[in-house]
């Protein structure tokens, strides 16, 4: 198919180090840690066997595509993830002989799922959480991992970005910068579409700030923009939402008998 490819060990981290000219990295194994791959990479998780065990991962959803091997596998990670998984080729087409030619089918299915991805309208969603040790202390990571389920499932790749990640070049190339805005405003990058999203903290919605968005949501009819807000800019209160899998309404109490 013209690609070059390299294999990465586990020894010594090495998986961690690939070689700059490296565009895409397929992961097979649970245990590597993608958040320490560089962000510039496309990243596949291929989840061969024991998908509970790649879900438990607290980096899961920082994948870009994901291949599962069953469809139980398939409907596990929609159930429980953000990302929506495609199923294995061999699993739908049957075994179609040994040797380099029998993984045809894989390596057509990995180079259209990047292509997919390549060419889809992709979403970057920036909160302000500095780092991975705090995200249970920040609902805007929980509020985002939510926004990307369900832009996920309506076909549009989407990654989260934390504080330290907002100037990068890995930002700049989404076609659709989400800013949930919390105490820092992030910066807007030419030709990208920018959307404000404030959902805490209101009133640091500042006009400036405003006026740099293409778009401004709010989350609730007691907050509205500005009033200094330009009259292009409209906004809708798409009220804030809450995930069903993370925030479902508790079972109906039991009664005795």
């Amino acid at each position: 198919m013209g690609w070059r490819v390299s294999c990465l060990e586990q020894r010594n981290d090495d998986w961690y180090a690939p070689d700059p000219s490296v565009e895409a990295i397929l992961v097979l194994h649970e245990s590597c840690d993608v958040r320490r791959l560089p962000r510039n990479l496309v990243t596949v998780a291929w989840m061969a066997d024991e998908p509970g065990r790649w879900l438990d991962r607290v980096w899961f959803d920082e994948f870009d595509i994901v291949f599962a091997s069953s469809e139980p596998g398939v409907d596990l990670v929609r159930q429980r993830r953000a990302k929506v998984a495609r199923l294995d080729p061999m699993m739908t087409d049957g075994p179609a002989g040994g040797g380099i030619d029998g993984e045809r089918p894989r390596a057509v299915a990995i180079r259209e799922a990047l292509v997919g991805w390549a060419s889809a309208t992709r979403y970057g969603l920036r909160i302000g959480v500095p780092k991975w040790d705090h995200i249970d202390r920040w609902g805007d990571y929980h509020f985002a991992r939510g926004l990307q389920r369900a832009l996920e499932r309506a076909g549009h790749p989407t990654r989260v970005h934390f504080l330290p990640d907002w100037a990068s070049p890995t930002a700049a190339r989404d076609d659709i910068a989400v800013h949930l805005l919390g105490l820092k405003a992030a910066p807007t990058n030419r030709g990208q579409v920018h959307l404000l999203w404030p959902i805490s903290h209101p009133d640091l919605a500042t006009p400036e700030i405003c006026e740099r968005s293409d778009h401004v949501f709010v989350a609730s009819d007691r907050f509205p923009p500005p009033r200094s807000t330009p009259a292009p800019f409209a906004v809708p209160a798409p009220h804030r939402a809450r995930g069903g899998v993370r925030w479902g309404p508790p079972p109906p109490a039991r009664r005795g008998h």
